[in-house]
């Protein structure tokens, strides 16, 4: 039995960094644990190699040369750990640590392993927003170690620390409670020429949680990973909160740009870990939209620090001054768009945006002049900022609205996140892991941070509860190709004998709240919009009273809810007009939707009944079997939501009473479906999940269930109460209702595609299909890719050997790239190429890059 390996470094004398020294004393820890003696001394029957940057391989074995990239194998009788550079030596050093999770088999796995980086950026990003639940995590340094050898385990190379976005506006200083650190300079800084203090805090406090932040960068840094800290909120009206836990006095009209020009330098001086800083931009940051002034006077500290600092702006509302002002400090400029609004939705960049969020007609004056006027499309994703020559960086903010409780793990979505990110040349993502925001805007509950209410499923932190989702967010987004034996051993350790059902079930289950995100979308904010503990919204109108935020045009019902991508997906309203008008629907519909829900349903409970028949499972198990029976339930309800919400707009339209009992069928098994959720969310998570005051962001799936069973009887009873008159006859809603009743799915178009991969600017593409659908029009559908502008099509013209269209020079004569996907329709049904795989996780539509 192997029991000691020798370590040598003589291939690279020169191999001493930190980040080296802190992986080779994780590997010793794992392999003590497995009774194995890592050192430099002694005889061995297995040598391990550090190797650094060239060297020459045994045949067979091709090193990429790339920024962290790295191999294991075997020389001979040694076992080689290779890095191009550094951090890849760190990561190759990890994987060893990290397969000795696996107690059976060969020690150390399978071999070779050759891995490089598909994502430039993966960022990790925690928000501080609740005095009462977020200090103790501040503070818990050994939790800070475990924290960071798990992100670094796992390929994150960045970590963002964000502050000042417990609340989302400086004004409505009414509902200002929880302010710890949302004006962080005061909580953390020290600055004797300005007579400014918060009141409550002692200097020991404040020099505490400085040296918290201090830590976490030394020992992100000893890791490899870079430190960011967020600055979200700039200022608020200190004056004018009457309810807030602490009072910042001092800070004035004169004095308060240069006191945070000088408390960013502070920061910087103090922490010299800091890689970079995160800027909210807009109004949000308490700074009115158009004071160039103030930003540059802020971004000043920054250029005076002495060292490169990145510069990473939230994207919304950003414009080219203060783009100017930040390229001015001659720092890496990154700009950081939403990927899709406030939430995680598909894994790709919507083709579209929801139809109010393009700018308006008329301009819009004052503190919010560009997020909601010129600029008001960068709100959604990432707007216009990805023209084919640009000098700054692309970051994709992945928000936390759509899932922040229950378990998510899907090795596919996971692996097409991290393609995803570097779509147009971009850098990167940062993912606002699962809890963001728990206890925001001052609802925070002592003790409430683990969510579930039985304490032997509980676990502390609460971080490790999701540590399958950082396992596959951060492997697949450095290789989305990685093997999947990266992320089977961890289950293997945790769930024995459940893992692989567990890993099927959990897969498909993950899919179901990023699919009704992106289908259903009546608000970007997420402080507004929680699809995982859904705010009923009725089918037949405002009988319930509107969800606080809700931005969402024209009658708040369900079937009128806009989706997040408008170009793919028609809502229950848009797909009823369309039949009842006899159009061709181009897009997926509702029913396409209900239909992929119970699918993933099915799969979710064919994986549940095999770890049911287990004769006994884990903790760890037992935690996903109560995720995925919620789950499960909740794509039961949605499914049938969208049912219902069809034909009761075909209802609305007609008054038909066959809609109507057909919409009212749906919506009892919604009521049927939720109820399952509530009783299993009921009986496993605490009561108040809050985060936030309102009710729509506080409860559990138990509390909903009464919104839920509501519309079903205003349902039974519209039409004894509706004096209104039909747009449509009964005719046509019977016709209509064979249509959705009987309504053939969305297809792949079947033909060969013959398409440039990049263009020249000015010069025209030509596409080429050949197809055997006689009987269906194809349309071309193109844009550039910038979500200001409107989607174009083309009818195709017949040539020798099928058909073709001309996407003419003067459209592709612009500072983008092109994006464009085909349709055809025989009025029964509708093609799309490339339309969305079964598995949903690629981008419908193809990309045609400017050279």
């Amino acid at each position: 039995m192997l029991d000691h390996i020798r370590l040598s470094r003589e291939t690279n004398s020169h191999i001493q960094a930190e980040c080296i020294d802190w992986a080779i004393d994780l590997l010793k820890s794992k392999l003590a644990e497995r009774g194995i003696t890592l050192d430099i001394e002694g005889p061995a029957e297995l040598t391990l190699q550090l190797r650094l940057g060239t060297v020459t391989p045994p045949s067979g074995i091709d090193l990429p040369r790339q920024t962290e990239a790295f191999a294991l194998y075997r020389d001979g009788h040694e076992l080689v750990a290779w890095g191009h550079d550094v951090a890849g030596l760190t990561y190759a050093l990890t994987e060893l640590a990290d397969r000795l999770l696996d107690q059976e088999g060969e020690l150390f796995g399978t071999l070779p392993l050759i891995e490089k980086p598909a994502t430039r950026i993966r960022a990790v990003a925690r928000a501080f927003v609740s005095e009462v639940e977020d200090k103790p995590w501040l503070y818990d340094r050994a939790g800070w170690i475990k924290y960071l050898d798990m992100l670094a385990t796992n390929r994150f190379n960045r970590f963002s620390l964000n502050l000042g976005i417990a609340y989302d506006y400086p004004y409505h200083n009414n509902m200002l409670s929880d302010v710890y650190l949302h004006f962080a300079y005061p909580f953390l800084v020290e600055l004797p020429q300005y007579s400014i203090s918060v009141e409550g805090l002692s200097d020991l406090e404040r020099r505490q949680n400085l040296e918290a932040l201090k830590f976490v960068g030394r020992e992100a840094a000893r890791r490899g990973i870079q430190f960011q800290l967020g600055l979200w909120t700039e200022r608020y009206d200190f004056d004018d909160v009457p309810h807030t836990n602490h009072q910042i006095r001092g800070v004035t009209d004169e004095n308060h740009r240069l006191y945070c020009r000088d408390s960013v330098a502070f920061l910087l001086r103090e922490i010299p870990e800091i890689t970079g800083l995160n800027f909210r931009i807009h109004v949000e940051a308490g700074v009115p939209e158009g004071d160039y002034d103030f930003w540059r006077t802020v971004f000043s500290a920054v250029a005076q620090c002495g060292r490169q600092v990145e510069l990473n702006l939230h994207a919304k509302g950003l414009d080219e001054h203060v783009l100017g002002a930040a390229r001015a400090t001659g720092m890496t400029l990154v700009v950081a768009p939403k990927y899709l609004a406030e939430h995680m939705a598909l894994p790709y960049h919507p083709s579209a945006i929801r139809e109010r969020e393009y700018p308006p007609t008329e301009a819009v004056s004052g503190s919010e002049q560009l997020s909601t006027g010129s600029r008001r499309f960068t709100r959604q994703s990432y707007g216009d900022y990805l023209p084919a020559e640009r000098d700054w960086g692309v970051v994709f903010r992945i928000w936390p609205g759509t899932q922040r409780v229950l378990a998510w793990g899907d090795p596919l979505f996971a692996a097409a996140y991290g393609r995803s990110m570097s779509f147009c040349g971009a850098d990167g993502m940062e993912w606002m892991e699962p809890m963001s925001f728990k206890g925001r805007q001052g609802s925070g509950m002592a003790g409430a941070r683990a969510g579930l209410s039985n304490q032997r499923l509980a676990t502390f932190p609460d971080w490790q509860r999701h540590e399958y989702a950082y396992r596959l967010m951060g492997r697949l987004s450095f290789s989305p190709d990685a093997p999947p034996e990266s992320w089977r051993r961890f289950l293997r350790s945790r769930l024995g004998a459940a893992a692989e059902a567990c890993e099927r079930g959990l897969a498909a289950a993950s899919r179901i709240l990023p699919l009704f995100t992106q289908a259903h979308g009546p608000s970007i904010a997420n402080n507004c919009y929680w699809p995982e503990i859904y705010s009923n919204i009725s089918a037949v109108g405002e009988y319930q009273a509107r969800p606080v935020g809700f931005d969402m045009d024209g009658p708040t019902r369900f079937g009128n809810a806009p989706s997040f991508d408008s170009q793919m997906f028609a809502s229950p309203r848009t797909y009823v007009e369309d039949l009842l008008a006899d159009r061709s629907t181009r897009s997926y519909t509702p029913i396409d939707v209900a239909a992929w829900m119970d699918d993933l349903a099915g799969q979710v409970e064919t994986a549940l009944g095999g770890i049911r028949s287990l004769p006994a499972i884990t903790p760890a198990t037992e935690r996903y079997v109560i995720d995925m029976e919620i789950l499960a339930a909740m794509a039961r309800f949605f499914a049938q939501k969208f049912r219902s919400a069809c034909f009761t707009e075909v209802m609305l339209a007609t008054r038909s009473e066959q809609a109507l009992s057909l919409a009212l069928a749906h919506s009892r098994r919604a009521v049927s479906a939720w109820a399952i959720a509530a009783v299993t969310g009921g009986r496993n998570y605490h009561s108040d999940l809050a985060f936030g005051p309102g009710l729509h962001m506080r409860g559990n799936w138990a509390a909903r269930l009464p919104q839920v069973e509501a519309e079903a009887n205003a349902l039974q009873v519209f039409l004894v109460q509706d004096a209104s008159s039909p747009t449509y006859d009964l005719e046509q809603a019977d016709r209509v209702i064979a249509r959705i009743t009987n309504q053939k799915l969305v297809t792949r178009l079947a033909g060969q595609l013959d398409a440039p991969k990049s263009f020249r600017k000015g010069q025209p593409i030509h596409i080429g299909f050949q197809t055997q659908e006689s009987d269906a029009e194809v349309l071309l559908h193109y844009r550039h890719v910038n979500q200001g502008e409107h989607w174009q099509h083309l009818k195709p013209e017949a040539v020798a050997d099928g058909i073709r269209w001309t996407i003419p020079g003067s459209y592709t004569h612009s500072d983008f790239h092109i994006q464009f996907y085909l349709t055809a329709t025989d009025g029964e049904r509708a093609q799309m190429l490339p339309g969305f795989p079964d598995t949903l996780d690629a981008a419908p539509y193809e990309l045609i890059e400017q050279e």
